[in-house]
């Protein structure tokens, strides 16, 4: 019974680790794409100034 019982634990283990990269992954695309607006928005600011 000991060994059908670790089998899904270490399942679920392995999907919340699978999980937490799947999110990491998203964090930086939208990280990245927040900073690509953030740069044209400077760029815009700077024309607009100027």
């Amino acid at each position: 019974m000991a060994v059908i019982n670790s089998i899904p634990d270490s399942l679920e283990i392995t999907s919340k680790i699978g999980g937490i990269l799947n999110n990491r992954k998203q964090i930086i695309v939208v990280l990245i794409i927040n900073i690509k607006k953030l740069k044209n928005l400077k760029v815009l600011d700077f024309f607009a100034f100027n």
